[in-house]
């Protein structure tokens, strides 16, 4: 027998020589680390990372108009978590990366692309419901050639090589498990997300894509939730806003007992005001939308061979008149048209859409509403569809049940593209030369002076820009405006003229809705106003953006007054005041704020305190009046309705 013996020696060696156990896992790592499939799979996967940010910065860029960007850190994840999750989602179901990122761009760019030629035209981003005008809008820009920058050239190419090299990568990028790894990494960028939504922190601007589907996930309808602060409870804790400090501090005080207590105030101050007498016999009134009226002999350094609103400038030597410091620019008009109706202002609502598109079951308190319980005719005219807007809807809600948009006209008389502003003015003359029972209360919103401005509209100019150096487009664009301006003017004089002779006394409250946007990123304002970005505009630089001139007339007064500048909201009280007679309360509270608090407070950018000089920020002082002012209008259009009745009743 053969006895095979190890001694201990020997196995102490054996022992030495051996692996040990870290050693053996750090062997194993390496090896797995050289084998082709990891590093098929470190690839594909730090590709697959890649890939979302690449997309939200290159859609953020184009929205922005620049390669350096203005969004915050958080925001920026929150997007790139949303591109992850839907990345993940399309490479699962197609199993082919270029496709999947494909498709996420042609999601992203286009409405990048579409966000920065909105916002170089009306200084406003893309929302949701602009999709439902695509058709619509082009035919109000006729087509007008979209001339994308540079930045938007390049990065349109690199996104397309970035497509191109998947194509060309397309077998490296299948390794084993990719298919399960994105659907992991899909739905690790949805929980990403959440937490990056509820997480605070965070400077800079919303990034646009969060901001675009934050508002497509949205109802439309504000919250109740209005912030006050003033004086911590205590001695003065009992003061409302309207007799000093307010007394809450960082509470919503949105209920029947703060907001009757309030209104309580205001009737006591109100006690002692003189009422605006009305007149021997109920006027008609006209409140007349001049598409994109506004005056360029205010813009520094800009030449033009004549006055294009000269019949405006002698008609203010007897009324009422100022500028309009609009809530919009380049756009929006039923933004605008809104708050001259109803004397709301749009951005304290914090809709993520136009208010004719979230128009509420509760019939808003409207000039035409209170005439209509005056005992007037209600009527409208628009030539262009009534479905744009939501117009039609939202009139009828207003209380204008007899609305005539284009589709019902026949053979209206067009000047250039749109029908013309003459043809509107012998319209309104018919209308007024008819026999009736009652006094007439109008709205006319005309179109002859819409965008585009890029193309030679008429065959004969009546005006020219006589700067040298300006550039041959920009030319074009302001000649035409400006005669558009010319033709506006005309038909206003008309009116007016038909009015002198009318036996019927008559009021005419005619403005315009918004100054245009002559050539791109505010090439206009660019060159002879010296703005540079929107960061970088002045209060007085937005003050001359935002301002456009109206006028109060009528053929029974004389009266001439200069009101200055006045918030858009603010027009409805200051045509009420000047025909007299009964009134909702609400818009004799608008007086007390006009008068004692400020006139404008419309953009986010400007600010016009009543005691003069304009900011780009609401001073602190503002913020209870302006939460009150914001309560006073939830409870009547979308609130529990408080006050509501107490607000909409006529009172001398």
């Amino acid at each position: 027998m053969i006895h095979n013996s190890v001694t201990e020696t020997e196995k102490k060696t054996a022992a030495e020589s051996a692996p040990k156990p870290h050693l053996r896992a750090a062997a194993r790592v390496a090896a797995f680390v050289r084998a082709e499939s990891f590093r098929r799979g470190a690839f594909f996967a730090a590709v697959f990372a890649a890939l979302p940010l690449f997309a939200v910065y290159a859609s953020e860029a184009v929205a922005g108009g620049s390669f350096r960007l203005n969004v915050g850190a958080q925001s920026f994840l929150l997007a790139s978590a949303v591109a992850e999750t839907l990345l993940g989602l399309l490479y699962f179901a197609t199993r082919r990366l270029f496709c999947a990122f494909a498709v996420v761009s042609v999601a992203a760019l286009p409405l990048s692309i579409a966000s920065w030629f909105k916002y170089a035209v009306r200084g406003t981003r893309l929302v949701p419901t602009d999709l439902r005008y695509t058709f619509k809008i082009s035919e109000l820009s006729g087509g007008a050639v979209l001339k994308p920058t540079v930045h938007i050239i390049l990065l349109a190419v690199l996104t397309a090589a970035v497509i191109a090299a998947l194509v060309l990568l397309r077998r490296r990028l299948k390794p084993d498990g990719a298919k399960l790894a994105a659907a992991i990494a899909a739905v690790a960028a949805l929980w990403l997300a959440f937490a990056a939504s509820v997480a605070a922190g965070g400077g800079g601007d919303r990034a646009f894509l969060h901001d675009f589907f934050a508002r497509a996930g949205g109802s439309g309808v504000p919250a109740s939730n209005f912030t006050v602060t003033g004086e911590p409870p205590g001695a003065d804790s009992e003061t409302p806003v309207l007799g000093g400090s307010l007394g809450f501090d960082g509470k919503n005080p949105y209920n029947a007992e703060y907001l009757n207590a309030q209104l309580d105030i205001l009737e006591a101050m109100l006690a002692d005001v003189p009422e605006y007498p009305a007149a021997a016999e109920a006027p008609d009134v006209i409140v007349y939308l001049s598409e994109s009226f506004w005056d360029p002999m205010q813009i520094d350094g800009l030449q033009l061979s004549r006055d294009p609103i000269e019949n405006l400038r002698r008609l203010q030597s007897e009324s009422v008149h100022g500028f309009m410091l609009s809530t919009s620019f380049g756009g929006g008009t039923a933004d605008v048209e809104y708050e001259v109706l109803s004397g709301n202002i749009l951005r304290y609502f914090g809709l993520s859409d136009s208010f004719y598109e979230t128009v509420s079951a509760r019939s808003p308190l409207t000039l035409a509403s209170v005439f209509k319980e005056r005992g007037y005719e209600i009527s409208a005219v628009h030539p262009f569809r009534g479905e744009f807007y939501n117009r039609r809807a939202a009139y009828l809600s207003f209380g204008i049940e007899d609305f005539t948009a284009l589709e019902d006209m026949t053979a209206p008389v067009y000047s250039g593209r749109f029908v013309g502003d003459d043809w509107l003015a012998d319209t309104l003359i018919e209308r007024l030369s008819a026999e009736s029972d009652k006094p007439r209360f109008i709205v006319a919103v005309s179109m002859e002076n819409h965008q585009p401005f890029d193309e030679k509209r008429y065959g004969e100019y009546e005006i020219e820009a006589l700067n040298a150096d300006m550039p041959d487009t920009l030319r074009l664009a302001l000649e035409t405006s400006a005669q558009g301006l010319i033709n506006a003017d005309r038909a206003l004089a008309k009116l007016t003229d038909y009015l002198r002779t009318s036996e019927r006394p008559a009021v005419v409250l005619f403005f315009g809705d918004h100054q245009p946007s002559l050539g791109s990123q505010k090439e206009l304002y660019r060159l002879y106003e010296g703005v540079s970005d929107r960061d970088g505009v002045t209060a007085e630089q937005w003050r001359d953006i935002l301002q456009t001139p109206f006028i109060i007339w009528s053929n029974y007064k004389t009266e001439e007054r200069d009101l200055g500048y006045v918030g858009s909201n603010f027009l409805s009280s200051r045509l009420l005041n000047y025909v007299g007679g009964e009134q909702p309360l609400f818009y004799r509270f608008q007086d007390v704020v006009f008068n004692d608090f400020y006139g404008y407070d419309g953009r986010d950018l400007l600010f016009l305190p009543s005691d003069g000089g304009f900011v780009t920020e609401r001073p602190a002082k503002y913020n209870n009046i302006a939460a009150l002012y914001s309560m006073l209008q939830y409870d009547m259009v979308y609130g529990e309705g408080y006050v509501d009745a107490r607000l909409r009743a006529l009172r001398d």
